[in-house]
This record gives C-alpha cells, sequence and structure tokens, in this order.
C-alpha cells in the first residue's frame, strides 16, 4: 500500500459545543453516520497531530446532518470548546467494509495517474464528491485537471502499486 496511509482515519470532526452540558457538535465525513451509534469508545485527535485521547460516551444523538455527542469527563461548555475543531477518528482496521469497485477516499490521495499509453497525468490531490458521480482532482504540476469518477474515463485502480490508470476523452487533459 502507499504512504499515505496512516493508522487512524478521520470518521468526523468535532464544529462546536451545544449547550452547556457538555454536549458538541459533529459533522460525519463518514458515508454512514448510523455507526456512531453503536461506538463504545471515541478517539479524539487534536488537528495537526498524531496524539489521540480516547473517551468513553454518555449520549450519541444522530440527527439530519449532525451528531451532538456528550464523553464522560466533558461536562461543561467550556470542555466542550476544547474539542473544537477536532477530529473524530477509527483504526484503520475499523473502516467499514466496501463493495468491489469501490475505495475509500483516503486510498486515493496521493496515488499516481497515467493514460492507458502510459502517459503520466499527476497525483490525485482531492476528491470532490456530488451526487452523480465523485470527481478526481489531479495536480498536474501546473494545473488541476478534474477527472470524473466513471468506468468511461477510469480503467483500473491499483492501490497495491498506487496508480490510477485513464482513458481520456479530447480535451480532458491540457495539451502537452
Amino acid at each position: 500500500m502507499h504512504a499515505t496511509m496512516t493508522e487512524f482515519v478521520t470518521i468526523g470532526k468535532i464544529l462546536k459545543p451545544h449547550g452547556i452540558r457538555g454536549f458538541f457538535k459533529v459533522l460525519p465525513t463518514t458515508d454512514d453516520p448510523a455507526r456512531f451509534s453503536g461506538m463504545q469508545s471515541i478517539r479524539v485527535r487534536r488537528p495537526g497531530t498524531n496524539a489521540v485521547q480516547t473517551y468513553q460516551p454518555e449520549k450519541i444523538q444522530v440527527q439530519a446532518h449532525a451528531l451532538l455527542i456528550k464523553l464522560q469527563g466533558v461536562d461543561t461548555r467550556n470542555d466542550a470548546e476544547l474539542l473544537r475543531n477536532c477530529e473524530i477518528v477509527v483504526k484503520r482496521e475499523e473502516c467499514m467494509p466496501l463493495d468491489d469497485e469501490s475505495y475509500y477516499i483516503f486510498d486515493l490521495i496521493g496515488i499516481r495517474v497515467e493514460t492507458v499509453a502510459g502517459k503520466p497525468v499527476g497525483t490525485i490531490r482531492e476528491v470532490l464528491q456530488y451526487p452523480a458521480n465523485d470527481i478526481y482532482v489531479v495536480d498536474t504540476g501546473d494545473d488541476d485537471v478534474l477527472i470524473p469518477a466513471v468506468g468511461h474515463f477510469i480503467k483500473q485502480i491499483d492501490l497495491e502499486n498506487a496508480l490510477m490508470v485513464i482513458e481520456p476523452i479530447e480535451g480532458l487533459l491540457p495539451e502537452a
């Protein structure tokens, strides 16, 4: 597997305190926010560090567009404020299983992209999520190229070798 993989994967971001009793609002960054309901422990990582602290959840409320979480030891609004912008993480092996032909975004970031003819295009810098399909943002070194995540363009994804092979149509890539 390629070098961008880490031990922990972010599944949510703590946004702000909610109320005065230590609850905080979480923006889920997982496709399955309901996974939070069954969590026996919650790992919190401070931004820009690898330091992870484990908490026991007291209450988890799954709402339409966010989660409200109360952790043991986080009892006031000020306690919750200290967790603002932290990430909720899980160990990589705790990620939900995927269907064939599905990939985690964090596995795709940083992999090389080349054409079926072997011409280097760049590396995936970002994945934009849209209702119809995702868009891969590929850094070519000079500019970004947007490649739709559809079978017509994506011919192979090889995570072992950190490589995506595409078949571009005319005008998709900048002229060399």
